[in-house]
């Protein structure tokens, strides 16, 4: 991994499905000078980690995080605007209520900002299967 990230020069980095739990360290996996955020479930699947480069200004955002298997990070960009990333995992047995808890993150955010929205990047598995691509739709948040 780190070889990859010195090939890329990447400032930030998403995984998902990295199957750690606390006894694999972060600084086994990533060079020193970036700070890794993670969200572990075992040894046996799942999990979410967002790396991001010491150079870069970063926070986990614990408010945001709820039941799903979804890592909030946000970053202060040099404009002083911040970007937040959610990397986001959703299990092939969970039901589309599991993605609901997505839409209740993004707005829990969106009420926080009433002036002018942040910048958001969602990235990840959402593991939809029955998605119907020639009218675009799917199954629907109750």
């Amino acid at each position: 991994m780190q070889g990859l990230i010195f090939e890329t020069s990447a400032d930030v980095i998403l995984c998902q499905e990295t199957k750690l739990d606390p006894s694999v360290y972060s600084s086994e996996l990533f060079p020193d000078n970036f700070t890794v955020f993670r969200k572990d479930r075992d040894s046996h699947g799942g999990g979410v980690c967002i790396a991001v480069n010491n150079k870069i200004q970063a926070n986990q955002c614990h408010d945001l995080e709820n039941s799903s298997e979804a890592l909030w990070v946000k970053l202060i960009t040099s404009a002083h605007q911040p970007l937040y990333i959610c990397f986001y995992y959703r299990p092939p047995d969970k039901t589309v209520d599991y993605l609901c808890l997505l839409r209740d993150q993004l707005e829990i955010l969106s009420s926080q900002y009433h002036a002018k929205s942040p910048l958001i990047i969602v990235s990840g598995d959402f593991n939809i299967l029955h998605i119907n691509w020639d009218n675009n739709t799917a199954a629907t948040c109750s």
